[in-house]
Protein backbone atom coordinates (compact mmCIF):
# COMPACT_ATOMS: atom_id res chain seq x y z
CA UNK A 1 0.00 0.00 0.00
CA UNK A 2 2.45 2.68 -1.23
CA UNK A 3 4.89 2.12 1.51
CA UNK A 4 2.59 1.97 4.22
CA UNK A 5 3.44 -1.35 5.44
CA UNK A 6 3.16 -0.26 9.39
CA UNK A 7 -0.29 -0.03 8.60
CA UNK A 8 -0.80 -3.12 7.00
CA UNK A 9 0.24 -5.19 9.51
CA UNK A 10 -1.73 -2.95 11.84
CA UNK A 11 -4.51 -4.12 9.37
CA UNK A 12 -3.95 -7.67 9.10
CA UNK A 13 -2.88 -7.75 12.80
CA UNK A 14 -7.14 -6.53 13.46
CA UNK A 15 -8.56 -8.96 11.18
CA UNK A 16 -6.57 -11.77 12.55
CA UNK A 17 -8.18 -11.00 16.10
CA UNK A 18 -11.26 -10.30 14.45
CA UNK A 19 -11.43 -13.60 13.00
CA UNK A 20 -10.27 -15.50 15.68
CA UNK A 21 -13.07 -13.92 17.67
CA UNK A 22 -15.39 -14.86 15.10
CA UNK A 23 -14.29 -18.33 14.75
CA UNK A 24 -14.71 -19.15 18.91
CA UNK A 25 -18.54 -17.29 18.85
CA UNK A 26 -19.48 -19.38 15.37
CA UNK A 27 -17.74 -22.55 15.02
CA UNK A 28 -19.36 -24.09 18.10
CA UNK A 29 -22.84 -22.71 17.04
CA UNK A 30 -22.95 -23.58 13.51
CA UNK A 31 -19.46 -25.88 12.95
CA UNK A 32 -18.42 -25.43 9.27
CA UNK A 33 -20.78 -22.41 8.46
CA UNK A 34 -19.12 -20.41 11.07
CA UNK A 35 -15.81 -20.67 10.35
CA UNK A 36 -16.97 -19.89 6.58
CA UNK A 37 -18.71 -16.99 7.88
CA UNK A 38 -15.91 -15.84 10.28
CA UNK A 39 -13.50 -16.01 7.51
CA UNK A 40 -15.09 -14.42 4.77
CA UNK A 41 -16.00 -11.57 7.37
CA UNK A 42 -12.84 -11.06 7.85
CA UNK A 43 -11.40 -10.84 4.17
CA UNK A 44 -14.36 -8.40 3.37
CA UNK A 45 -13.66 -6.56 6.32
CA UNK A 46 -10.28 -6.12 5.64
CA UNK A 47 -10.67 -5.29 1.80
CA UNK A 48 -13.37 -2.42 2.98
CA UNK A 49 -10.21 -1.29 5.99
CA UNK A 50 -7.88 -1.00 3.03
CA UNK A 51 -10.03 0.60 0.48
CA UNK A 52 -10.90 3.21 2.91
CA UNK A 53 -7.30 3.83 3.88
CA UNK A 54 -6.19 3.93 0.47
CA UNK A 55 -8.53 6.50 -0.49
CA UNK A 56 -7.89 8.84 2.94
CA UNK A 57 -4.26 8.54 2.51
CA UNK A 58 -3.07 8.38 -0.71
CA UNK A 59 -6.06 9.75 -2.50
CA UNK A 60 -7.11 6.68 -4.70
CA UNK A 61 -10.27 5.46 -5.19
CA UNK A 62 -10.07 1.80 -6.79
CA UNK A 63 -13.44 1.44 -7.97
CA UNK A 64 -15.68 2.92 -10.84
CA UNK A 65 -19.48 3.01 -11.42
CA UNK A 66 -18.85 0.14 -14.25
CA UNK A 67 -18.16 -1.98 -11.38
CA UNK A 68 -21.55 -1.78 -10.00
CA UNK A 69 -23.23 -4.03 -13.16
CA UNK A 70 -21.75 -7.00 -12.39
CA UNK A 71 -22.46 -7.13 -8.73
CA UNK A 72 -25.82 -5.98 -9.70
CA UNK A 73 -26.36 -8.99 -11.83
CA UNK A 74 -24.88 -11.21 -9.93
CA UNK A 75 -27.52 -10.12 -7.39
CA UNK A 76 -30.21 -10.66 -9.80
CA UNK A 77 -28.86 -14.42 -10.75
CA UNK A 78 -28.93 -14.80 -7.17
CA UNK A 79 -32.47 -14.18 -6.73
CA UNK A 80 -33.69 -16.33 -9.62
CA UNK A 81 -31.84 -19.16 -8.21
CA UNK A 82 -33.47 -18.51 -4.66
CA UNK A 83 -36.73 -18.14 -6.29
CA UNK A 84 -36.06 -21.48 -8.47
CA UNK A 85 -34.99 -23.42 -6.03
CA UNK A 86 -38.67 -22.83 -4.38
CA UNK A 87 -40.38 -24.46 -7.17
CA UNK A 88 -42.73 -27.40 -5.73
CA UNK A 89 -42.00 -31.15 -7.33
CA UNK A 90 -38.32 -30.55 -8.42
CA UNK A 91 -36.45 -33.39 -8.72
CA UNK A 92 -33.65 -32.74 -6.13
CA UNK A 93 -31.18 -35.00 -8.05
CA UNK A 94 -31.03 -32.32 -11.00
CA UNK A 95 -31.53 -29.23 -8.75
CA UNK A 96 -27.98 -28.75 -8.92
CA UNK A 97 -26.95 -28.62 -12.47
CA UNK A 98 -30.97 -27.12 -12.82
CA UNK A 99 -30.16 -23.83 -10.41
CA UNK A 100 -26.14 -23.47 -12.04
CA UNK A 101 -27.30 -23.11 -15.42
CA UNK A 102 -30.27 -20.97 -14.45
CA UNK A 103 -27.13 -18.62 -13.05
CA UNK A 104 -25.12 -18.41 -15.71
CA UNK A 105 -28.25 -18.00 -17.46
CA UNK A 106 -29.97 -15.06 -15.80
CA UNK A 107 -25.78 -13.46 -15.35
CA UNK A 108 -25.33 -13.38 -18.90
CA UNK A 109 -29.08 -11.82 -19.93
CA UNK A 110 -28.83 -9.24 -16.96
CA UNK A 111 -25.42 -8.47 -18.03
CA UNK A 112 -25.92 -7.82 -21.75
CA UNK A 113 -29.42 -5.75 -20.25
CA UNK A 114 -27.22 -3.50 -18.18
CA UNK A 115 -24.47 -3.10 -21.33
CA UNK A 116 -20.73 -4.32 -20.98
CA UNK A 117 -17.92 -1.86 -20.80
CA UNK A 118 -15.62 -1.57 -23.46
CA UNK A 119 -12.57 -2.90 -21.91
CA UNK A 120 -14.75 -6.30 -21.15
CA UNK A 121 -15.67 -6.46 -24.79
CA UNK A 122 -12.04 -5.96 -25.62
CA UNK A 123 -11.05 -9.14 -23.28
CA UNK A 124 -13.35 -11.42 -24.37
CA UNK A 125 -12.45 -10.61 -28.13
CA UNK A 126 -8.68 -11.35 -26.77
CA UNK A 127 -9.43 -14.72 -24.60
CA UNK A 128 -11.65 -15.37 -28.15
CA UNK A 129 -8.90 -15.06 -30.25
CA UNK A 130 -6.47 -16.93 -28.02
CA UNK A 131 -9.25 -20.21 -27.91
CA UNK A 132 -9.11 -19.58 -31.76
CA UNK A 133 -5.58 -19.63 -32.12
CA UNK A 134 -4.98 -22.85 -30.00
CA UNK A 135 -7.94 -24.66 -31.69
CA UNK A 136 -6.09 -23.88 -34.92
CA UNK A 137 -2.91 -24.93 -33.35
CA UNK A 138 -4.37 -28.35 -32.67
CA UNK A 139 -5.77 -29.37 -36.47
Amino acid sequence: MSGKTLIVLLNTILILAMKIILNILLIPRLGLYGAAVASSSSIVALNIVMVIEVFRLIRIHPYERTFLKPILTGIIAILVIYSAKNIPNMDLSWAGPILALAFVISYIISLRLFGIAEEDKLLFKRIRTKIRARINEER
